[in-house]
């Protein structure tokens, strides 16, 4: 398959770009746990979500949702519950709007 389907398509550069958005969400969950690599794993959280600013430019169909969650998980790990809310429910609506149902699902 790899043989295929080289790196520069852009079935593989999807396949990458979703799977940072899911390490940024994992990450940003770990650092939620206090644990004594918490620096660790918001760093890596915020630099996917620094990240995703920039791709939203590129495609705000395909980021928006997901920069809306990395930023709802950052402000709760921050303890802004109010815009941890603001922002869940903005990916929540992108999502649904975008048609991306499972990513809808991981907001809600």
């Amino acid at each position: 398959l790899s043989q295929e389907y080289s790196i520069n398509s852009i079935g593989r550069q999807t396949n990458i770009l979703v799977t940072i958005f899911i390490d940024g969400l994992i990450a940003l969950f770990l650092a939620r746990k206090h644990c004594k690599d918490e620096a660790k794993w918001t760093g890596i959280g915020f630099g996917v979500l620094e990240s995703m600013k920039k791709w939203r430019i590129y495609s705000d169909w395909n980021f928006s949702n997901k920069l809306f969650l990395l930023e709802a998980e950052y402000s709760f790990l921050e303890e802004d519950h109010t815009m941890a809310i603001s922002c869940y429910n903005a990916s929540i609506t992108s999502a649904r709007q975008h048609h991306f149902v499972h990513e809808e699902g991981l907001a809600e």
